[in-house]
């Protein structure tokens, strides 16, 4: 079970709902009221089967992030956590403070975001009282919560600039991981046993849902310097490891990953765009993980969907997260469980009071009346604890022994850069002509490499050498981004690498726009881009913009969380040529066509092409909302944003 569901369930106890929230700030930094609304929240809902009693009390994912000085915001559906503002332009080359080097990741036990991490376990726990589990908060680690402290570009630069840095802080955020992990274990477990906020995770001692989602932006081997040993040690000192693998672009880091004998399991997270856990195509996939020896975990797997998974890979290390709906369809999948492993069918056990999963405790002290069936005796319920618990533990996390080898085909992983469109507008093949006929091709080779001051230099040196400043922004910058983009699109660079050269490029752009001003445009048009609101995501939109730029338009950038009426004032102001709109939320979404809705009501959609993209949008959705253009990716941007460009101008023209 991906999430408890509350349809048509019996309540387990009289709990009252608490009164709703005053404001966002309460309903999720409140102890008091969360701690009475999930006691609510669990009370009514559905725990059959194998579904664990848990209160989730996640402060955001990656609240370590907010413990050492990130910015909480709590939004509708989510906790957003902004960078620590402190921390910005710190780096460990610029000296010392107080004995740490500027830029080391420090833990202050009086910070209000730890302290409100234990307030709020303490207040779930004593609120509990036994009858079910406190989940521990989704702390995550390494370049995740370096990210969200320093902000996701920097990070990601600093793995090219100063990876040596980047390393000594991974590290230092992982040594403050085990101290708040220990703390807060001490105050959720039930003997040694504890439970996770997500994935339906139970362990009889410490576990921990381990990931790096920041890792489908970096290459394998950045992977195996700044991830794999940060991963491993945890998987060391914790008995009980669950990796959350998110994306397609994420399934290139398997090898390394199941190269940590320690791991226990993978958790397997298509996004947004595939198909979920149980379908056919992440069969071999599965298979993969189980004969390297770890436990594999689906999710979203739906009804008709698991007979089929469960017949092609068996049932051996296989934990399944249902999309379920109503208890109808837990006592369904419960039977086609029974029929695939002959199994006794739990719906055929006497029933069990629904927090039955906590032993030492009768179910007087549970305080719940059994959902159906006779009262067991004290008996009957040891022995159904026992049934139960084996039952978590051997599908949950337990470890496969077989020791098969890992494949040595690659055919079954797809390529994370397969999906992006192939573009070849922006490359120029041959070398001539890629040089000035004034210059050499320093320029291009310093954008290229991601170095900022070769760039700088290079243009200072071919203007004095008298350089077209103009030619040099056509032949040798757009034609360098154009690379750096189909090396990116090819699998042979990677975001660092595009923020890099997008960062020289900018550099050597600075150099010559006071030369050309009033005398020549230096963009072949303009455009306005931004993340719709409710939506704080940026490093996708950021890549695009820096693409753009790269590829010779003028960009303004007008952030995040953007309004419809903030859009509006900025094409007015702005005249461009293109809007181009992000999100990464499917809840965010759909704010695109309130955006479009908003320039036909004042009157200047005609004036406008408008471009979406983002990880959950698809060329579907933007022809069902009115946009004119649609990407995947940064590269193709690129393409799509020349082509309506080309549109814009031939219907003014005419």
């Amino acid at each position: 079970m991906w999430e408890h569901f509350q349809e048509g369930v019996t309540p387990h106890a009289d709990i009252p709902a608490p009164p709703p929230p005053k404001d966002l700030n309460q309903k999720w930094f409140d102890a008091k009221w969360r701690a009475d609304y999930l006691d609510w929240y669990v009370a009514h809902s559905c725990l059959k089967a194998d579904m664990l009693p848990v209160a989730n009390t996640q402060l955001g994912p990656g609240s370590l992030a907010a413990i050492l000085g990130g910015v909480f915001e709590g939004g509708e559906d989510t906790i957003w956590i902004h960078p620590n503002p402190d921390f910005s332009g710190k780096t460990a080359e610029h000296g010392t403070t107080d004995g740490f080097a500027v830029g080391d990741i420090t833990f202050d036990p009086h910070h209000p975001n730890w302290l409100l991490h234990k307030d709020l376990l303490k207040a779930c726990k004593q609120k509990a009282q036994g009858h079910y589990y406190v989940g521990m908060p989704d702390l995550m680690e390494g370049l995740d919560v370096l990210a969200a402290l320093e902000g996701t570009d920097r990070v990601l630069m600093d793995t090219v600039m100063q990876p040596e840095v980047v390393e000594r802080q991974v590290q230092q955020i992982n040594d403050i991981y085990f101290r708040v992990f220990d703390e807060l274990y001490d105050i959720i477990r039930e003997g040694d046993e504890m439970a996770f906020c997500y994935f339906s995770s139970w362990a009889p001692g410490k576990m921990s849902k381990l990931q790096s989602d920041i890792s489908t932006m970096i290459s394998e081997d950045d992977y195996r310097r700044f991830v794999q040993p940060f991963i491993r040690e945890q998987c060391q000192r914790i008995p009980y490891t669950l990796y959350h693998l998110d994306g397609v672009g994420a399934m290139r880091h398997l090898p390394a990953l199941l190269e940590i004998d320690e791991l226990n399991a993978i958790q397997w997270t298509p996004g947004v765009g595939q198909p979920q856990g149980g379908s056919t195509k992440w069969y071999d996939l599965y298979r993969r993980i189980l004969a390297a020896g770890k436990s594999v975990m689906a999710c979203w797997v739906t009804l008709p969907e698991l007979r089929p998974l469960l017949d092609a890979i068996g049932t051996n290390g296989v934990h399944i997260e249902m999309d379920f709906h109503n208890e109808q369809e837990v006592e369904e999948a419960l039977r086609i469980v029974e029929s695939i492993t002959s199994r006794p069918s739990l719906a055929s056990r006497p029933s069990l009071p629904p927090n039955s999963l906590i032993p030492g405790l009768s179910p007087r002290e549970r305080g719940v009346d059994s959902s159906a069936g006779d009262e067991l005796t004290d008996e009957e319920v040891e022995k159904e604890v026992e049934k139960i618990i084996s039952k978590v533990e051997e599908i949950v996390l337990k470890i496969d022994n077989s020791q098969s080898s890992i494949p040595n085909s690659q055919s079954s992983i797809p390529n994370s850069q397969s999906s992006i469109p192939h573009s070849q507008s922006s490359i120029l093949n041959s070398q001539s002509s890629i040089l000035n006929s004034q210059s050499s091709n320093s320029l291009y080779e310093a954008i290229v490499a991601g170095k900022s001051d070769a760039a700088v230099a290079a243009t200072r040196e071919a203007v004095v050498a008298g350089a077209d400043p103009q030619s040099l922004i056509n032949q040798q910058m757009i034609t360098a981004m154009g690379e750096v983009g189909q090396r990116f699109q090819d699998g042979k660079a990677f975001v660092p690498q595009l923020l890099m050269a997008g960062r020289a490029m900018k550099a050597a752009l600075d150099i010559l726009k006071p030369m050309l001003a009033g005398t020549v445009s230096t963009s072949i048009g303009k455009v306005v881009i931004g993340t719709v609101k409710g939506d704080l995501h940026d490093i996708g939109k950021n890549l695009v913009a820096s693409m753009l730029e790269g590829c010779g338009f003028e960009v303004v950038n007008v952030g995040i969380d953007v309004s419809a009426d903030t859009f509006i004032q900025a094409v007015k102001e702005n005249q461009p040529d293109i809007l181009c709109m992000s999100a990464l939320l499917t809840t965010t979404m759909p704010y695109m066509k309130e955006v479009i809705d908003a320039l036909e009501q004042a009157g200047i959609r005609q004036q406008v092409k408008v471009m979406v993209g983002g990880a959950p949008v698809t060329q579907g959705f933007a022809d069902e909302i009115g946009a004119d253009g649609y990407s995947d990716n940064a590269n193709s941007a690129v393409t799509v944003a020349k082509q309506l460009l080309r549109e814009r101008n031939s219907t003014t023209s005419s």
